[in-house]
């Protein structure tokens, strides 16, 4: 096994019963006991402690959430068994979304941040839609414009509305 700290030797002890603690190490984690306690006697005046450490880890989590409803816009992205230090993740494409957070999010994985969530938010694109009702040679209008807003991205279909002396050009129907 490797040293994780420079031993340490305490000399010229009387015999008798000694505890000692484990040390903080930053990135690793006590596996044993974070305490020991030696007996020195006079058959046995000399001992040795040894404490065990393990390496700490971290996990970052990528969510992509809708910044109106909350809702996960697509599966967590999770990184596992990343060492201390930093790192820098990028939001991806979402269709029919557009971000509404940083387009990069930097996180620092240490003792105090093993397991760090980032949240890239985004907001629905919505679109609108101009219907216009215009005479086919002078292209005046005939009636006001109808203007629908906030809609979905999508196809929508439009029946021609009845004007007074006039016939719909073409189909009656439009989708766009």
């Amino acid at each position: 096994s490797t040293a994780l700290l420079e031993p340490e030797t305490i000399s010229n002890l009387k015999l008798g019963n000694y505890t000692y603690s484990s040390k903080y190490i930053s990135g690793y984690s006590i596996a044993n006991s974070p305490t020991q306690t030696v007996s020195l006697t006079s058959d046995n005046p000399n001992a040795e402690i040894s404490f065990k450490y393990y390496k700490l880890y971290g996990t970052v989590t990528l969510q992509y959430i809708d910044s109106s409803s909350n809702a996960k816009l697509s599966a967590d992205e999770v990184y596992s068994n990343l060492e201390f230090g930093s790192y820098s993740y990028t939001a991806k494409s979402i269709s029919g979304y557009k971000l509404s957070s940083n387009q990069t999010e930097n996180v620092t994985i240490n003792d105090n941040n093993l397991n760090a969530i980032v949240i890239f938010y985004y907001t629905k694109i919505l679109g609108s839609i101009t219907i216009k009702y215009l005479d086919k040679v002078s292209l005046t209008e005939l009636s006001g414009e109808t203007i629908l807003s906030n809609l979905e991205l999508g196809s929508y279909t439009f029946d021609a509305i009845h004007i007074n002396g006039y016939s719909a050009y073409g189909d009656s129907s439009k989708t766009i």
